[in-house]
């Protein structure tokens, strides 16, 4: 009986071993039948192994059921279970990363009305931006992405690239570049990088502070609320004009931050791209040759274009339709980039406002440069050394917040850097157009203020008052500083300046005139418009007369409503009366500052970027800006949005709302231009002043000097140093009102 049970327990396990393979077959045969020599068997040992058994069977259907590889198999079987489950493991992991990717790389191009922008996709980065609301219309703001980053102090700057796929933030204007010494009201001591700076461009104002890495951009974005688009139906959206704006001061100050393009974007429905570059020696720093080109803050403009070029596919814009525009200085930078070499047909369309590439103050020639360089070195304590190459070193190793370009008013020197037309990318510039020009084709708008100069005109007054913080009503001869103004700026027309007294009205001008207010600001005024003739118009309308000779893609305008900023002269009420339309005149509208106050329980919920600082009655100025704008004046902003914007889609500055036919000009002699007005905009006849006419008489002897000018030395009133004059007027005007709106 107890062998039969013994041979029916052998039996199982021979079973099982024929199930499981070899494994374990000897000691299997050596425990069993070693056994069978004893008489007797050990029932306690025969269960366990039943047990055991049971066990096994047990643990291989749980396996089964859970299809895992059987822990009783081969070892070369069970490595290739284990492969092939890896495998499926990678392909699930790819498959959850390649969705993941996809929904990083393409979120920033759904432009619907129910999914906002949220990550922008960039060459130099992955970016999460600021969603706002004007009215009904979405805006996405990205704000203070890095551009370019310059590894050496007077080095060309070198894009910035995408290292990784970290997000980064994008809420917050970035710093700005260091503007000129003295121009930056709030720091205190040497130490120029505290957040307290304002910079003032007209009324518009923002706080930040300056630092040598400072090339950031802004994108503002329209969101297209058209229904999402679908295969089947290609319904894809449209794809955005694009504004690259050029901030103005002279290359010396200044920042694109100043410039909000929310409403400009939402209104429009085009993409708005502002930007800082590098200014003053930081910029423009020059010997006039190989050893130090300068014109860094241009190449610095040259990298937002190939930004833009780049990443337009990631935020909806048409590289087909890029408009560079600019204000004052900006304007000849937008049109010296598109003469550059590194256009290459990029550029479809200028936006020129207040400055042309022709005007005096705008560049410089080679041969100047060196007195420039030379000026800063000897400010900035690096003079002790004899060569170029030593005094180059001296100003790179500069601590940061102790260089500086200082400023030197006078009648005869300004001593500034500025665009040096020599070098690269200044080679294909022209003062004399030529049948093939590279810019025929290109469609410009550009424009004038009605009295450009009233701003700077102020200048020269405070060169002759003892305290230039200070401006007083005694002792000012307009005589007098016009006489020295024409010396320093026309000094080959000496014979006209008499005549000139005549024309402008300021040659009988009463000697208690300082005593009256009235007859003060009457002379002040007048006196003003020569400033604008000599500095901007003579040299705005001789680019014209070069641009008709080979184009027909010009569209004019003159713009002749008063502006809301305030005068830093006793004369601020006066001006006002009279409707002063100054240099930063149309700023405030085509950039919609008065639909931000719309009506007084606006609903739009948009809350500015930057400050605005207004004329007021009795007041320096004013931030209350609910009641200063009338519904006129509010659909005047939004008439010349629509112009501005058109122009930038299509080339054409319509506008169903004013129901005026605005011609490119073909011709000076016949030409078309828009006066633009408040309730009385209209298309006029041009014709060129007959004051502009006047300076382009000559005389017949360019070496006669006229007896006041016999005492000076006539070697420092030459031409090569009047641009100097402009350019100081324009920095020393812009600081002053900066200091104004700061205080």
């Amino acid at each position: 009986m107890r062998w039969s049970n013994q041979e029916h327990i052998s039996s199982d396990m021979d079973s099982n071993a024929d199930e499981r393979g070899h494994r374990y077959p000897q000691r299997r045969v050596d425990t069993i039948h070693g056994n069978t020599t004893n008489d007797k068997v050990d029932n306690n040992y025969i269960a366990n192994r039943r047990h055991s058994l049971a066990h096994i069977n047990f643990r291989k259907a749980i396996d089964r059921s859970l299809s895992l590889p059987d822990i009783t198999e081969e070892p070369n079987h069970l490595q290739r279970r284990y492969l092939e489950y890896f495998i499926k493991f990678l392909f699930l992991c790819f498959i959850f990363i390649y969705f993941l990717l996809i929904r990083i790389l393409f979120l920033s191009s759904i432009f619907d009305s129910t999914i906002a922008v949220q990550l922008l996709n960039a060459s130099s980065g992955i970016y999460v931006g600021r969603t706002v609301h004007y009215g009904n219309r979405t805006i996405q703001q990205y704000l203070g992405i890095e551009y370019g980053r310059t590894v050496k102090r007077f080095d060309r700057a070198i894009p910035i690239l995408k290292e990784n796929d970290r997000i980064i933030q994008a809420t917050s204007l970035g710093p700005f570049c260091k503007p000129t010494f003295g121009s930056c009201p709030g720091n205190i001591g040497v130490n120029v990088s505290l957040p307290t700076c304002s910079i003032s461009y007209g009324i518009f104002s923002v706080k930040s502070y300056p630092a040598e890495q400072c090339l950031f951009l802004n994108v503002f974005i329209p969101v297209t609320t058209d229904p999402p688009p679908t295969i089947t139906s290609g319904n894809y959206p449209k794809k955005k004009a694009i504004l690259m704006w050029i901030h103005g001061g002279s290359g010396q100050i200044g920042t694109g931050n100043v410039f909000d393009g929310t409403i400009l974007a939402a209104l429009g429905d085009i993409i708005v791209i502002t930007f800082n570059f590098r200014l003053n020696l930081f910029g423009f720093l020059s010997s006039g040759d190989s050893r130090l080109e300068g014109n860094l803050g241009l190449y610095d403009q040259a990298l937002v274009l190939d930004w833009i070029y780049q990443n337009a596919h990631a935020f909806g814009g048409d590289i087909h339709r890029i408009t560079v525009g600019g204000h004052s200085a900006g304007a000849p930078h937008a049109y010296y980039l598109a003469k550059s070499p590194f256009n290459q047909g990029r550029i479809r369309r200028l936006l020129l406002q207040s400055g042309s590439p022709f005007n005096i103050w705008s560049h410089l020639k080679a041969h100047d440069a060196m007195e420039k360089f030379n000026t800063v070195v000897n400010d900035n304590a690096c003079g002790i050394w004899r060569t170029f190459d030593e005094k180059l070193k001296c100003l790179q190793e500069r601590d940061f917040d102790l260089i500086a370009e200082h400023e030197h008013h006078s009648y005869t020197s300004a001593n500034h850097t500025n665009v040096v037309t020599a070098g690269y990318f200044m080679s294909e510039f022209r003062e004399e157009f030529q049948l093939n020009d590279t810019l025929a084709d290109v469609d410009i708008l550009m424009g004038s203020t009605d009295d450009e100069g009233v701003y700077v005109a102020i200048v020269p007054i405070i060169m002759e008052q003892s305290n230039p913080e200070i401006i007083t009503l005694h002792n000012v001869n307009f005589t007098e500083v016009t006489l020295k103004f024409l010396d320093a700026m026309q000094p080959d027309k000496t014979c006209l300046h008499q005549k000139a007294l005549e024309l402008y009205h300021i040659d009988k001008i009463p000697s208690n005139c300082s005593e009256s207010l009235e007859c003060y600001c009457s002379a002040f005024y007048n006196y003003s418009r020569l400033i604008t003739d000599v500095l901007f118009s003579n040299d705005y309308y001789r680019f014209i007369e070069q641009r008709l000779k080979y184009s027909n893609h010009t569209y004019l305008y003159q713009y002749s409503h008063r502006t809301a900023q305030e005068h830093p002269t006793p004369c601020n009420d006066y001006l006002h009366k009279q409707d002063l339309v100054g240099h930063f005149a149309e700023l405030e509208y085509t950039w919609g500052t008065p639909l931000l106050y719309e009506e007084p329980n606006s609903t739009l919920h948009l809350s500015p970027l930057i400050e605005y600082v207004r004329y007021g009655p009795n007041m320096t100025t004013d931030y209350n800006f609910t009641h200063m704008y009338t519904k006129e004046q509010i659909e005047f902003s939004k008439q010349l949005i629509e112009q501005w914007s058109n122009f930038i889609k299509t080339g054409q500055p319509t506008s169903p709302q004013s129901r005026l036919h605005w011609p490119p000009i073909t011709n000076n002699s016949i030409g078309l231009f828009m006066h633009l007005q408040v309730n009385q905009s209209e298309v006029k006849q041009l014709v060129i002043p007959p004051s502009v006419e006047f300076w382009k008489n000559k005389c017949p002897d360019k070496k006669t000097s006229s007896p006041r000018t016999n005492s000076m030395n006539n070697d420092a009133f030459t031409t090569d140093i009047t641009w100097e004059i402009v350019f100081g007027c324009f920095i020393f005007s812009m600081v002053l009102y900066s200091i104004h709106s700061f205080q």
